[in-house]
């Protein structure tokens, strides 16, 4: 389905469900920064959406990948305006603002949003504790979340996340560094066997 094409309600929820569970461009690649970023990393974690499966699996082709689903990009509300015809990124614009301003018919609130990104966060400052650091290969909103609770928390990086597909950005932690399985102690997360991707 083209982007450009003007879609009621329920076309736009079938376009939004087809693109959830698309993956990347084939012509799609990651910069070299990414790459060189990337090779550092000793551990890999992805939202359960394709589209970062398929871009780790470009990233980390021989890497184990650990999907976890607390990471996944925050979700659009049912579109309110059934009889309405929109482009597929007015859709999203629309349903993104009214999410904001409390509208969250069939997802999540933004308060639920942001408390699963405290919870993403936490994972990922133990997961990299763990392995001494971590990629993770996520979506816009949940990273710009995430962000947030990690500089929250002490860690170094930039207020907003890089904005465009491929786009790095790099948080370091400006706390002493907890390693190996103390880093786990009196935490409820558990860091699991990577499941492959």
């Amino acid at each position: 389905m083209e982007s450009g094409s003007s879609l009621n309600a329920s076309g736009f929820t079938q376009w939004l469900r087809e693109f959830d569970s698309s993956g990347i461009d084939p012509w799609a690649r990651p910069t070299d920064e990414g790459r060189q970023l990337a090779c550092g990393c000793k551990a890999v974690v992805t939202s359960p959406l394709e589209r970062a499966h398929a871009s780790a699996r470009l990233l980390f082709p021989d890497r184990s990948v650990l999907v976890e689903p607390r990471l996944r990009e925050c979700g659009l509300p049912a579109p309110p305006l059934p009889f309405v015809k929109l482009s597929p990124e007015a859709w999203v614009s629309l349903c993104r603002t009214l999410w904001f301003m409390g509208y969250s018919k069939g997802t999540e609130s933004v308060a639920e949003a942001r408390a699963r990104a405290v919870k993403g966060a936490e994972i990922l400052v133990r997961i990299a504790a763990y392995n001494d650091s971590v990629a993770f290969v996520g979506h816009g909103l949940i990273n710009a979340f995430i962000a947030r609770e990690l500089r929250q928390s002490g860690w170094q990086g930039p207020s907003i996340p890089g904005r465009n597909y491929w786009d790095v950005t790099v948080y370091r932690s400006s706390l002493q560094p907890i390693k190996g399985r103390e880093a786990l102690k009196g935490s409820r997360v558990r860091v699991p066997k990577p499941e492959t991707v």
